[in-house]
């Protein structure tokens, strides 16, 4: 019988919570996804699917950020610059992009920039089960079999010419196309370098020692591929969405609770934050989210998008106005994107180690 405290160091925070954060949704996925093949168009964006795929998951874990950087106090004061500027600087950039320049390519840039977000944030947390095992090699084959996950279906998106680059549900053209015919050579790529990462960490016996950095690792691969090819925008976007909001969700919940049982909260900001994350909290802390994010959405809807409700709750505004909307309400988000490269890395935020429960045998790279 393995020994339970060994068992637990292959977990993040719990083998339930971490399996609730990245098996759950995978799970939920596929139970869910035949009958929306079956019952929604393929190219259609039901309000049901909208306001849980993307108003619950995509806005409201962006949210989570200010648990980080600006409900924390200290933590605001510690890196003062970084924080408040950053999303002065994202909004002027934001608003000349749209006004100045051309919405589309506004949207593009955002968008890029979120699938690098995205990226990142599953490797982030690879390193994290990395470091719970006490692997201190294999480092940069885990990092090219992980990007090989991502990059090559969205390689071939790109080369797709019948595709645009709707990752916003936009329809706007990519960046840069790449050639038809390397088709079948990014799909021989992709297959071989799935086989011979799994194949050999199978021969060496490497899955037994990290179950759960294999298992998030398929499932890297397996969201890039169902949220980028599948011709089914709600199952693609929920597959992509849950597997990123549910993980997001969870580290700040654990980190933060882990902290305010540590430290005792100096302000009400923090009082709040201590409050929200108690243990049983956890429906306390998600509808928090949910009423912020279904309150910025709301505005989305009036100001921007007027796609569900064109004709009630919503407000004629000019060019300059939703330049001006789409900075603002968009700064959530744009912000999480540039921030979290920051707050979750060990070698920048002291004390984070403890938060995540880390002991460090071995060092940990790009933490």
């Amino acid at each position: 019988m393995e020994d339970p405290t060994v068992a637990e160091k292959k977990y993040i925070f719990s083998k339930n919570m971490d399996m609730v954060a990245h098996v759950l949704p995978i799970i939920a996925g596929a139970v869910v996804a035949p009958f929306m093949w079956m019952y929604v168009d393929k190219n259609s964006m039901p309000l049901w699917g909208y306001l849980f795929i993307v108003v619950f998951c995509d806005v409201g874990h962006v949210w989570g950020t200010i648990f980080r950087c600006y409900l924390d106090t200290a933590e605001n004061k510690r890196r003062w610059a970084l924080y408040n500027l950053t999303p002065v600087a994202v909004f002027v950039t934001t608003f000349v992009l749209h006004y100045w320049v051309s919405v589309g390519l506004c949207w593009m840039v955002i968008g890029y920039i979120a699938i690098f977000h995205f990226i990142r944030q599953q490797w982030g947390f690879l390193c994290l089960y990395r470091a719970r095992a006490g692997e201190s090699t294999d480092y940069n084959i885990d990092r090219m079999a992980h990007l090989s996950g991502a990059l090559c279906p969205i390689l071939l998106w790109h080369s797709d010419r019948d595709r645009t680059f709707d990752w916003f549900m936009r329809e706007d053209p990519f960046l840069v196309s790449v050639p038809a015919g390397s088709y079948p050579f990014i799909v021989a790529c992709y297959a071989c370098i799935f086989v011979a990462y799994y194949a050999r960490a199978y021969a060496c016996g490497k899955i037994a020692l990290s179950p759960m950095k294999y298992l998030v690792m398929s499932f890297c691969w397996l969201t890039w591929l169902i949220g980028i090819l599948l011709p089914h925008k709600l199952i693609a976007v929920f597959f992509l969405n849950m597997f990123h909001a549910a993980p997001s969700y969870m580290i700040v919940f654990f980190t933060a609770r882990n902290k305010w049982s540590i430290h005792e909260p100096p302000t009400d900001a923090e009082r709040l934050i201590k409050y929200l994350v108690k243990p049983g909290n956890w429906w306390v802390y998600l509808l928090f989210f949910v009423v912020i994010a279904v309150i910025e959405e709301s505005l989305w809807e009036a100001f921007v998008w007027r796609d569900y409700f064109p004709n009630s709750f919503t407000f004629e505004v000019n060019h300059l106005g939703k330049s001006f909307f789409t900075s603002l309400l968009s700064l959530p988000q744009t912000t999480h994107y540039v921030l979290d490269a920051f707050i979750w890395k060990l070698s920048q935020n002291p004390g984070l180690g403890d938060y995540y429960g880390l002991t460090y045998t071995v060092p940990v790279k790009d933490l």
